[in-house]
């Protein structure tokens, strides 16, 4: 097993991977086109993801997408890194369990000052992972303000975690009784 660069010649393995997440009911999937659509790698930009796979010959076993980009720490620009998007086979077979320590080892190695946000709570496996790699976990509030409420009742993945919801928010965009353009509205993360 290896952790390389997404590259287009693992589209078709990365499609695959989707597949068996899906057919054993995982709720994520790792994105099938190897250049990320938001910041992607330049030759001027500071600021870039990557996304990255971890291979069993032709086959992924996991991925990650990684996020490179500068921060102030005590006053001094470092370089940081922001981890996400980490999935694992291991969620769907116990042959692979090992693989998230191997993603989340790797990002620490290519980011030693890594960060991630947007836990999904604290007995998720990653908020596990994360503790037993012996990381400081910290609650914080999430402010966001909806600038387009139809869009955001589309998209929104968060509110739109049930069949029935999904069902009310699209009636709800459709009707114009959107969330309201121009709220603030806040999560406790």
């Amino acid at each position: 097993m290896r952790i390389e660069l997404f590259t287009p010649h693992h589209v078709p393995a990365v499609k695959a991977y989707n597949r068996r997440l899906a057919a054993a009911g995982a709720g994520w999937r790792f994105p099938e086109d190897p250049v990320p659509t938001w910041l992607p790698r330049t030759e001027r930009s500071p600021v870039f993801h990557e996304y990255l796979l971890l291979t069993d010959g032709e086959h992924v076993r996991g991925a990650y997408a990684l996020k490179h980009q500068e921060a102030s720490v005590r006053g001094k620009l470092v370089r940081v890194g922001c981890s996400y998007w980490m999935i694992s086979e291991g969620t769907i077979d116990k042959a692979y369990a090992l693989v998230a320590r191997r993603l989340l080892q790797d990002a620490m190695r290519r980011e030693p000052l890594l960060f991630a946000v947007g836990m999904e709570g604290g007995d998720s496996p990653i908020v596990r992972l994360l503790r037993a790699s012996g990381w400081r976990l910290t609650g914080i509030p999430f402010y966001f303000k909806v600038i387009n409420g139809t869009r955001f009742l589309r998209e929104s993945r968060y509110v739109r975690s049930t069949q029935f919801r999904r069902w009310v928010f699209d009636l709800a965009a459709i009707s114009g009784a959107r969330a309201g353009s121009e709220r603030d509205y806040r999560i406790g993360c």
